[in-house]
Formats: C-alpha cells, sequence, structure tokens
C-alpha cells in the first residue's frame, strides 16, 4: 500500500517481521500519510477460487495497491498492482501463472 496522497483506507485480502497478517474476508482499517507506505501479508495456501485483493479508499485519499509473491512489493517490484483512482482491487485467478500453485 502506498500512499499517493493523504488517506484512510480499508483492505480485505494477515503478523511477522512487522506485518500485518490479514484474514479471509476480515476488514483491516488503517490510516496512513501522504507517501507512506503500509504492508500485509496473506497466507494463500492450496487456492479453490481466484484471490481478490480490494481496498477501498474511505473518502480522504487515494491508496494504490501493490501484490507480490515477496515481502514488501512496491511499484517496481510487484507483480500485480492497481493505481486507479480512490479504491483498487487486485484478482489473481487460478490460471494465472505467476499465482502461488
Amino acid at each position: 500500500m502506498n500512499a499517493y496522497d493523504a488517506c484512510s483506507y480499508s483492505i480485505r485480502a494477515t503478523t511477522s517481521e512487522g506485518m500485518t497478517l490479514l484474514q479471509d474476508g476480515i476488514p483491516v482499517r488503517e490510516a496512513l500519510q501522504q507517501g507512506q507506505v503500509d504492508y500485509f501479508q496473506f497466507p494463500v495456501g492450496a487456492r479453490q477460487d481466484d484471490l481478490a485483493i480490494i481496498v477501498t479508499d474511505l473518502g480522504t485519499g487515494d491508496p494504490d495497491l501493490f501484490v507480490g509473491l515477496t515481502p514488501r512489493p512496491n511499484a517496481t517490484t510487484a507483480i500485480w498492482a492497481s493505481r486507479s483512482i480512490s479504491s483498487d482491487s487486485v484478482i489473481i485467478t487460478l490460471d494465472d501463472p505467476a499465482a502461488c500453485a
């Protein structure tokens, strides 16, 4: 998560090494100042469905979403990214060749 502008947001998608561990379907509410970065971790395991990671702008900024298979992905290293104005989402399909098996 990278704050293009100061923002509050809610993200769904789990903590080790200073990262928040997300749980399936349980939203986490956070706030960042412009330029701040926050990292989250989500255990995938053996997936049976597509994985949707959604960050919902709570009306105060523009969060961006960067997703990778290694800790701390960014705009350069992310495999999947969403930089839409306001809320963002990444859908990782079961047949995505970059996805974990």
